[in-house]
């Protein structure tokens, strides 16, 4: 008999996974004067498509949420792996 094990994900200090899609942005955000400029976001979709397994859990790409679960930094993070359609993801929460 083949036992098929799911894998278990990698205990990281001081984060935890969260799907995606419950984390919730800020107004301020979304605002234009907000929006990220192109280099940043090409700079980052750039690392993302380097190490699209490590990426949210590097220091410099790294989601930082409070208690309910609203994003404080990493907004730019939070857009490249929503357009590589990742459901679980590594945060901060402080």
């Amino acid at each position: 008999m083949l036992k098929i094990c799911k894998k278990k994900e990698q205990y990281i200090p001081g984060l935890r996974k969260v799907k995606l899609l419950d984390i919730k942005i800020p107004w301020c955000f979304k605002a234009k004067k907000s929006l990220p400029t192109a280099s940043k976001m090409r700079s980052k979709y750039a690392a993302y498509r380097s190490n699209p397994k490590g990426y949210d859990k590097g220091k410099k790409t790294r989601i930082v949420v409070n208690q309910d679960l609203v994003l404080q930094d990493g907004y730019i993070t939070y857009l490249i792996l929503k357009m590589f359609d990742k459901r679980k993801v590594a945060v901060k929460i402080v």
